[in-house]
């Protein structure tokens, strides 16, 4: 993070250092209510916000691939909060996140983010302390003329630099 913060995952445990020194790392998955999950991770997934660095997302996903659950941070990753259960209704991933896990929050927003795995997210908060709206943008299962196509399994979102409306994505076509 812009703050020095970095966060790391290390056999899929979360750990951070709020100073960036590499003797000040702290776990950060202890499955307690305001940490991450300790056991049945398959991977997870993090982003800084660029506007304001103490808030970060995490995207956990379960040994079988699928959302075990997305997470916020506002205090640089001491405490976390869920924003969007594990749940069928919203199926980011489809059982590829251990292998397809994208994840970034808006330039100037830190509000809003994308996540996706096997379509592309968008999810924004409503309210401070509960879910998040999550709206699909992309469908890679329809036909490759639809303006809402994106090529599945998604590994990257960078945002353009200086340009906070475009990003690029990157995936398995490309």
């Amino acid at each position: 993070g812009s703050n020095g913060l970095v966060i790391t995952v290390v056999n899929n445990l979360c750990y951070v250092s709020t100073s960036g020194d590499a003797n000040q790392f702290v776990l950060r998955s202890t499955g307690d209510s305001v940490s991450l999950p300790a056991t049945g991770v398959g991977s997870i997934e993090f982003a800084i916000s660029p506007s304001n660095p103490n808030i970060i997302y995490a995207s956990v996903i379960n040994l079988l691939g699928s959302t075990f659950n997305v997470y916020r941070s506002d205090d640089q990753g001491i405490n976390w909060r869920i924003i969007l259960p594990g749940t069928n209704t919203v199926n980011i991933f489809q059982s590829y996140g251990n292998y397809a896990n994208a994840l970034t929050v808006f330039p100037t927003d830190p509000d809003r983010i994308l996540i996706g795995g096997v379509d592309l997210w968008q999810g924004t908060k409503l309210q401070e302390t509960g879910y998040f709206d999550w709206l699909s943008i992309s469908e890679s299962f329809s036909n490759t003329f639809f303006p809402t196509y994106i090529h599945f399994l998604h590994h990257t979102y960078v945002f353009r630099p200086g340009d906070p409306t475009n990003f690029f994505i990157g995936t398995d076509g490309g």
